[in-house]
């Protein structure tokens, strides 16, 4: 196994493109919108989103 630690810049990019996967699932049921939500909101605070 080897583990890759990716650039911020890179990081972001990646989380960007894997939110309109999310949001999609976020359609599906209102608790998958609670859990993209809440998954948005902690990755805010944290500073990983912008």
């Amino acid at each position: 196994m080897t583990l890759h630690d990716w650039s911020p810049a890179d990081k972001l990019v990646y989380r960007e493109q894997a939110q309109l996967v999310w949001q999609s699932w976020a359609q599906k049921s209102s608790f998958a919108k609670q859990a993209f939500e809440s998954s948005i909101a902690f990755m805010k605070r944290i500073g990983v989103l912008g």
